[in-house]
């Protein structure tokens, strides 16, 4: 316990505020000019008190200020103020950094999630590829007119290019559930794919 604190009395949670009637050593009443310079004093930047500069800044003698100091306690509720204010500077970092972890959370969320989507869209992408044929093919056919020829031409891009557009769909799906999910990054992924001899549609 604060040295102090034992034989001064009991100044209330919020010691700063004006003392009760009689409160100060020998029951001695804060009058209200007296506690204006505290007040000034307490509001100074903790690096900018002194009863000297005080004294300087009210225009009263430095001997008043002493007095004033000694019979009001003003070390002890100066002391007082300050731990309030620490655990009110505390209190709003804590805020911040929560906001910024909660911030941070729900962009990374939205991130897997346009991972997720963009890993379907792929898969997607790749399926439709390979429904396109790799060479180009002469097809004949007959209809009320007579016969008609169709030429299918394939597109500019292979087989190959699809598989890899739907295995890249496949795995950047799995990352983007393992990392919503909270799951390691850490370690070997193995992936085995049965890749399917492409046999083109005929239309």
């Amino acid at each position: 316990m604060d040295p102090e604190m034992e034989v001064t009395p009991d100044l209330g949670p919020e010691p700063w505020l004006p003392l009760a009637p009689k409160q100060g050593r020998e029951r001695k009443t804060e009058a209200p000019m007296a506690y204006a310079a505290f007040q000034s004093f307490y509001l100074s930047p903790p690096g900018e008190r002194g009863l000297r500069e005080l004294a300087r800044k009210l225009g009263k003698h430095r001997t008043q200020m002493d007095v004033w100091s000694k019979r009001f306690f003003w070390p002890l509720r100066v002391k007082a103020w300050d731990r309030r204010q620490s655990l009110l500077a505390a209190a709003e970092r804590e805020r911040q950094m929560r906001e910024q972890e909660a911030l941070r959370m729900k962009r990374r969320e939205e991130l897997h999630e346009e991972m997720f989507h963009l890993a379907e869209e792929l898969r997607s992408r790749g399926r439709q590829m390979l429904k396109h044929p790799i060479t180009e093919r002469t097809i004949q056919k007959t209809d009320a007119s007579g016969n008609q020829v169709i030429t299918v031409k394939p597109a500019k891009f292979t087989q190959d290019t699809a598989i890899h557009m739907i295995l890249a769909g496949v795995k950047l799906g799995e990352d983007s559930i393992n990392k919503a999910g909270g799951q390691s990054d850490t370690g070997a992924v193995i992936e085995d794919y049965e890749i399917v001899p492409f046999e083109p549609e005929e239309k």
